[in-house]
């Protein structure tokens, strides 16, 4: 049997979302193959401090990843330093830790305060 619900959740900025991708090239910032995923239109943009948590909208809070990436870096299965180096939790199968870079692009600043938020909540 199935039932309804309703849900709330903040509303987010498509342009902000459209403008990241654009300024990463529309690449995944830590697949090892440089895809140009545009014409697939399949990249997210990722919070590195949760919108939930009173993460901003702007580039520095934000990765472009492929949906896989998104979804390990949501579960905490890997994280940034402010320097943009990939931290892999030892949670994290080999197999896919391998399939991470080492950096995301040196161009690409973070905010230092969103990057000490996700890595408080990363899995050890």
């Amino acid at each position: 049997m199935r039932s309804v619900t309703v849900a709330r959740r903040l509303a987010r900025n498509q342009f902000f979302a459209r403008g990241v991708r654009s300024l990463a090239g529309h690449r995944c910032a830590v697949c090892l193959k440089k895809f140009d995923y545009q014409d697939a239109n399949m990249l997210e943009v990722a919070h590195i401090r949760a919108v939930s948590d009173r993460g901003p909208d702007h580039q520095q809070n934000a990765l472009v990843l492929c949906p896989n990436h998104h979804a390990l870096f949501d579960e905490g299965l890997w994280s940034l330093t402010e320097d943009g180096q990939v931290i892999r939790s030892s949670q994290l199968p080999a197999a896919l830790a391998a399939q991470l870079a080492d950096r995301i692009p040196a161009d690409w600043e973070v905010d230092a305060g969103c990057v000490h938020w996700h890595c408080s909540r990363m899995k050890p």
